[in-house]
């Protein structure tokens, strides 16, 4: 009797085994025979052996004790620590010394210092923030549930941050200053100059540059906010207490921060080339001159050659409208479509399926957000389109936005990964809908 390719109950597979055990045993009486001294010969009996469940087989039990240990050596590795002589840190005595001595040391010089200490508690995460209070790290001091950054009145800035039991301490030597010339480039006289020449260029190209401004009070940076937004700088814009963020109408970018203890930080940017389309249509004229019975005629053709549009939508680009409404997240036109759009501008009809916080080998930030978007309107048990995400994207981005909300995405398309089917895309705007 077969059994393969049937479906059973797991009465009828008791019934079916109970059969054919009795089955076997009468087979096995009537093929046996008697000897010549009359005995039985069992010679020729049919032994029926019963297989052992999987997970009883020793192969099986040492492939999970195998792959067990694997997975304890990976985590032990993935949290190895080492012991932490706070007496040997350059700048460890501006500082009390951390609750724990376990962790790891990742940078410690007489610019920096920065460590992890593990296997601390809520409790001693706040009576550290009080001893770094008591040593003088209270300057423009802002404390928020998971992290803490402070100066001292020689300009040395404090990072704290708490979480999963590990705290990350860091410590930057003061910023140094000296009189600086305001760039005499084109992204020079679009902004405005700050009131002080004290200051120090991060950088500075023809393109971008990045200079800290000291001397500045929160009251000369509002000042010099309102400065920049009347010098034209107040498309698309993010203002709140701090932090300033806006574009010109040529595509123009300025960010404008306040730092703490009078340090003002001034980003600029040209714009992005995508932004025009300047490079994208080459337009030819050719002449020729023909003499007909005293007549001269001048024939001008105009050619194109094919334009990729500025921003790419599901009116203009057929391959995007079509992944858009795939079922299926690894399908291969999505890799397909990352690779040959990499770099371009695309607006679509989206939602936001999970917003959580950005973190990575440091620190978990509690202001800035990992975001995945869905294809069209927002649905608990099934989404469309590719699994979209953008990364490190700060507050002011998306303040006022949810879970479950239906948006307008316009992003930059970056890569592709297969294992994990995340789509990256860099956030360019984002509008309810």
């Amino acid at each position: 009797m077969k059994l393969k390719n049937r479906v059973w109950s797991r009465k009828n597979i008791s019934n079916e085994t109970q059969q054919v055990q009795h089955g076997i045993f009468h087979s096995s009486v009537e093929q046996s025979s008697i000897s010549k001294s009359g005995e039985y010969s069992s010679s020729k009996n049919i032994q029926t052996k019963i297989k052992k469940p999987i997970y009883k087989r020793p192969w099986f039990v040492l492939l999970v004790v195998f792959v067990v240990l694997c997975i304890l050596i990976s985590v032990f590795n993935s949290h190895k620590s080492e012991k932490i002589v706070w007496s040997d840190m350059v700048m460890g005595s501006m500082l009390p010394e951390p609750p724990s001595d376990k962790g790891k040391i990742y940078e410690n010089t007489k610019e920096k210092l920065w460590i992890e200490a593990y296997k601390v508690s809520e409790k001693q995460y706040s009576d550290y923030i009080i001893a770094c209070e008591a040593k003088g790290f209270n300057v423009d001091a802002e404390n928020e549930d998971y992290t803490y950054e402070a100066y001292d009145k020689n300009g040395y800035k404090l990072e704290l941050s708490c979480y999963d039991e590990e705290l990350s301490v860091e410590l930057d030597s003061p910023i140094k200053m000296g009189e600086i010339k305001w760039p005499l480039s084109k992204l020079g006289e679009l902004l405005p100059e700050p009131k002080s020449k004290n200051g120090n260029f991060s950088y500075e190209t023809d393109t971008d540059f990045e200079v800290y401004i000291a001397d500045t009070s929160i009251e000369d940076y509002n000042q010099y906010v309102d400065n920049v937004q009347k010098a034209g700088f107040n498309v698309d814009y993010n203002k709140s207490e701090k932090y300033f963020d806006a574009k010109n109408t040529d595509g123009y970018g300025v960010t404008v921060e306040y730092e703490g203890y009078n340090i003002m930080l001034i980003r600029m940017n040209s714009p992005d080339k995508n932004d025009s389309l300047e490079d994208d249509i080459t337009v030819t004229e050719k002449q020729t001159e023909s003499t007909t019975q005293n007549t001269t005629t001048k024939t001008t053709t105009v050619s194109t050659t094919q334009v990729t549009p500025a921003v790419l939508t599901v009116k203009n680009c057929p391959e995007l409208k079509k992944i858009l409404e795939l079922e299926d997240p690894e399908d291969p036109d999505v890799k397909k479509f990352a690779e040959e759009h990499y770099g371009d501008t695309i607006k679509f009809d989206g939602c936001i399926v999970l917003k959580d916080n950005y973190s990575d080998y440091r620190k978990v930030y509690k202001t800035r957000y990992n975001i995945m978007f869905g294809a069209g309107n927002f649905d608990e048990n099934s989404q469309k389109g590719p699994n979209f995400r953008s990364e490190n994207v700060g507050d002011y981005e998306i303040s006022g936005f949810h879970e479950g909300q239906n948006v307008v995405v316009e992003a930059t398309v970056e890569d592709y990964n297969e294992n994990t089917t995340i789509f990256t895309i860099d956030l360019v705007s984002l509008k309810d809908r």
